[in-house]
This record gives structure tokens, sequence and C-alpha cells, in this order.
């Protein structure tokens, strides 16, 4: 794997407070003029019952940020969190969030879904939330959902499958699976689970599995990819539209256990923003989250030849969106303490 340096101009778009010490686990979107960023936040750490969910814009390309309005605080114990953007055909915005009940129950997650159709409008219009299968497994939604070729969309999950342990929290996850709406968001429907991740002779031997991205490519096969306790990202393939999956088996992304952003570009490259730290938590200590980095796949995915620094420093949970410019990627990244924002041009990089 070849290596390239290219430094992100970033800028912090909020910066931790005395009330807001924590801050991660980001999402954003634009439609070219606007951006939107979410990210949840309250509580000296994660999970915390303070923890809620909120929204910034910028109107002038990143450069200056509204200061943050609440999408979500429950009262009480329940926290909320894990904040997705995602923006379909009809130029409709739609954001996902998080509700968990770590501090009073189970510690089961519930999703809800809610629209938005203008970014500019100066009070944001969003529709009433709607929970997602509510009748469904306990799951974790926290990767961007990607549109299909029949107008279909797909949001990747991470299935708890094992004992709900309190602490930590994100333990018994050991499946993907492929989460389909046909109506834009008003019904979801659980088509299809990975097979279990197993052992395969390296790792700790109880998996912690989570937060899949997925994408499209060109032929119409899916890919999962995704992080987990074993120190190397994952993928599995799909070629029946999500409704079965190959087992699991490692890239060649290093991963210190913490979420990648993966999207196949309009050209067939794909790319992931992931931290290459290689660190496996059976050993002592845990790797940094850091650095920002951009992997090149040529060939959809198979492997990735390229890696293209971003930031040398913590850039933990990225995410992106492609400007309608088809260049332009805007990123959203944090240290745990402030958010950051970049914007990459892809012809520099590619």
């Amino acid at each position: 794997m070849s290596n390239a340096a290219h430094l992100l101009d970033r800028r912090i778009i909020f910066r931790h407070d005395r009330d807001h010490p924590w801050n991660g686990c980001g999402t954003i979107t634009t439609d070219g003029s606007t951006i939107l960023a979410s990210w949840y936040t309250g509580g000296y750490k994660e999970p915390h019952p303070d923890n809620h969910v909120v929204l910034s814009r910028s109107f002038d390309g990143g450069a200056a940020w509204e200061p943050p309005t609440v999408v979500s605080d429950p009262p009480g114990d329940l926290r909320a969190g894990d904040p997705m953007a995602w923006r379909d055909d009809l130029g409709i915005t739609h954001l996902t969030y998080g509700h968990h009940d770590q501090f009073r129950a189970t510690g089961d997650w519930s999703y809800f879904h809610m629209t938005c159709a203008d970014l500019a409008d100066i009070q944001l219009a969003w529709s009433a939330p709607a929970q997602v299968l509510p009748d469904g497994p306990d799951f974790m939604l926290n990767n961007k959902t990607i549109a299909l070729a029949d107008g279909s969309y797909l949001a990747p999950i991470a299935i708890r499958t094992g004992p709900r342990r309190l602490n930590p929290y994100h333990e018994g996850f050991t499946q993907a699976g492929a989460l389909i709406t046909r109506d834009r968001g008003t019904s979801w429907q659980l088509v299809g689970r990975t097979p279990h991740m197993t052992r395969s002779g390296y790792g700790p031997p109880d998996v912690t599995l989570w937060e899949p991205a997925v994408i499209a490519n060109a032929d119409g096969t899916l890919r999962f990819f995704i992080r987990n306790s074993w120190g190397l990202i994952h993928s599995a393939k799909s070629t029946d539209g999500g409704v079965t999956w190959s087992a699991w088996q490692p890239t060649n992304m290093p991963n210190p256990s913490s979420r990648c952003h993966v999207r196949a570009l309009p050209n067939g490259v794909v790319i992931a923003l992931n931290n290459p730290n290689a660190v496996m938590q059976s050993l002592p200590g845990r790797a940094q989250r850091s650095p920002l980095a951009l992997h090149v796949s040529y060939n959809g995915g198979d492997d990735f030849s390229r890696i293209v620094i971003l930031d040398p420093g913590v850039g933990a949970y990225p995410d992106a969106e492609l400007d309608p410019d088809g260049r332009t990627l805007h990123i959203l990244y944090e240290d745990r303490v402030d958010v950051f924002y970049a914007a990459l041009d892809l012809n520099a990089v590619l």
C-alpha cells in the first residue's frame, strides 16, 4: 500500500465548553449550498444520561456555522445519540438518531427517522419523528443509507444477537443487517442478515461487531465494511439485494475498532475514511483513532491500494457527503472533544 500525504484544512465547528465537554459520533450532508452537520453532546462521556443530539448549518461553504440546536434530548436517564443524515433522489434530507436505555433497562436502542424538504429554511421544518422497525431486533444504525438501483434505500445496521450486558454497552453485536425502505423512510424491512462473525483463527473470542458501512457497486453487488475487535476492517458481499451475504473476510485496512466511512464514487472508485492504527483489543492497551486517512480502491473494494493521510492527529468517527459538484467531499470528524469540518478536493488526491 503506497503512501502519500495531504493535510486537511480543518475548522472547528463546535468547541467544547463546561456544559458540553464531550462531543462526537457526527454526520454531515449538503444540498450544494447549505451544509448540515449533526452530532451528540452533553455529559462528560458516552454513555451518559445527558447525551443528546444537536445539529448546525453552514451557508457559506463551511466557513461559519450556526450555534447548535437540539434535535432530541429525551427526559430522565434515556440518552440520545448516533445521528445519521442522507438525501434522497427528490432532494429530501433524512435524519435518523437513536434513543438508548443504557441506564434504566436492558441497554436496547430505538431509532427514529424524520425528513426535511429545504435545508435553507430559517426554521427547519422536520417531519414528526417515527420509529424505525419498532418490532425488529435490537440494532444500531450509525452509517450512511445508500440508494439502490431499484429506487429503494438500504440502511446498514449492526444486530445484537448476544446477551444484553449493560457495561460495556456495545457487546453482543455479531451480525450486520440490510434494512430496506421502498417509500423513502415511511416504512422499513429487515431483508437479510450476514453470517455471524467467527474467530477465523485470530483475535479475541468474543467479537464486538458494529457500525457497518455499505456500498453498491456498478454491477449491483452490495458490500458491507465493518469495524470489529480484531484490528482489521472486515467485508461481506451480497449479490441478491441484501437478502443473503457471504462470510466475513478481512480487508487490508487496519482499524482500532472505530467507525469508518466508505462510499462508491460515480466513476466506480471506492474510497474509505478510516483510522489505520492496528493494535488489536486483545493486546494490552488500545490504538488511538488516528490518523484520519483516505483509502482508495480501484477494484470495487476488493483491496485498497492507496492511502492518503488527511490529518495526522486524532480523527475519529468520520462521516462524509459528496457535493453535487462531484469532486468536493465534505467531511465531519472529531476527537471526542471538539467537532471538525473539512472540504477535500478529490481531484487532488485520486
